[in-house]
């Protein structure tokens, strides 16, 4: 704010989670208070068709700028799913799925190829027919949702977008680009500028997610041909794995520099895929944006449920004679 009245909107709503966990932890509501005034402020604010934009007025909650899934814009919409499993805060699933109704019409193109993908719009309601590899969060969140009550197409359309991001890895070295665009004429293809591959985790998260959903064997299989990928070509014996310049390259150039989240994320579902459901299942654990595993409330802290109610702006701990504080919303 002392730079730019402007943060992106990713920034702005992927803490809540932390936030919520932090003050479950400590007893201290200043956290989750803070973390639920940030997202409020852009949900009293948002158009009528549930979609953000990925720049937030700081002062005012409007949005403006490019409406994605990629970039800036992705873990809004993953963590309105995943506050919902959470805290069980049903307003939170309604403004998901309404999210994803307006998706469904408003940014769901199909290919020349047949590839069905999340396209982006500009301010003037001109579609861009482009998709970041950060969009491959979205059939792993979909194929979540169904299991909380969203409806069966969702998961339909996440087995059809899981795909489009499997066919990103359609290239020489057998890893993904940063970003694809689609031809009318011919479909997917990658600019020079978008052929360097980060190693991301998004498509990996979803195929764990799939395959937990599913049980279909092809996503553990399709797994195994990502990880083989990456240790044919980034993998360097001595000083672990490394970003490449070139996914078409038949020699690709290491970047010497290894992202984060490839061990936080990108290894990580690759080796949970392969693990037992009860590792970690789905039904008892929600993975912030991070992947790390954060149990439900519902879980920790079922009986206090009874005692919610609904309060936009506060929450408390309502009183019960287990030793575990309840978190609770409203009163």
């Amino acid at each position: 704010p002392g730079c730019s009245r402007y943060s992106s909107l990713s920034e702005a709503t992927t803490i809540q989670l932390e936030l919520n966990e932090l003050s479950r932890l400590s007893n201290n509501s200043s956290y989750k208070v803070r973390g639920d005034g940030a997202l409020e402020s852009i949900l009293l604010n948002l158009p009528a068709n549930h979609l953000p934009r990925i720049y937030v007025d700081v002062n005012t909650g409007h949005t403006t700028g490019m409406l994605t899934l990629g970039a800036r814009g992705d873990s809004y919409y993953e963590y309105l799913l995943k506050q919902f499993i959470q805290t069980q805060d049903k307003r939170l699933f309604e403004e998901y799925l309404g999210a994803m109704e307006s998706i469904k019409v408003n940014l769901l193109k199909s290919s020349a190829d047949k590839l069905t993908y999340v396209a982006e719009m500009d301010n003037e309601a001109k579609i861009s027919d482009k998709m970041d590899h950060l969009v491959c969060f979205l059939p792993g969140n979909l194929a979540l949702g169904t299991l909380y009550g969203a409806p069966d197409w969702h998961l339909h359309l996440a087995e059809d977008l899981i795909r489009t991001c499997m066919a990103m890895y359609h290239t020489r070295t057998g890893l993904a680009p940063e970003i694809v665009k689609f031809d009318p004429k011919f479909g997917l293809f990658i600019s020079k500028s978008d052929e360097f591959s980060l190693l991301r985790p998004e498509t990996a998260e979803s195929l764990f997610i799939l395959w937990r959903v599913t049980k279909k064997t092809r996503y553990r299989n399709w797994s195994w041909d990502l990880f083989s990928a990456m240790e044919r070509n980034a993998r360097d014996p001595d000083k672990g794995y490394s970003s490449i310049t070139d996914v078409n390259s038949e020699q690709p150039t290491r970047r010497d520099s290894m992202e984060s989240f490839f061990l936080a994320e990108t290894l990580k579902y690759l080796y949970l895929i392969n693990l037992p459901d009860d590792v970690l299942p789905l039904t008892h654990y929600v993975f912030n944006t991070e992947a790390h595993p954060k149990q439900w409330y519902q879980r920790r802290v079922r009986a206090s449920l009874a005692c919610l109610s609904r309060n936009r702006m506060s929450f408390h701990y309502c009183a019960r004679k287990q030793p575990s504080p309840c978190l609770s919303c409203g009163g």
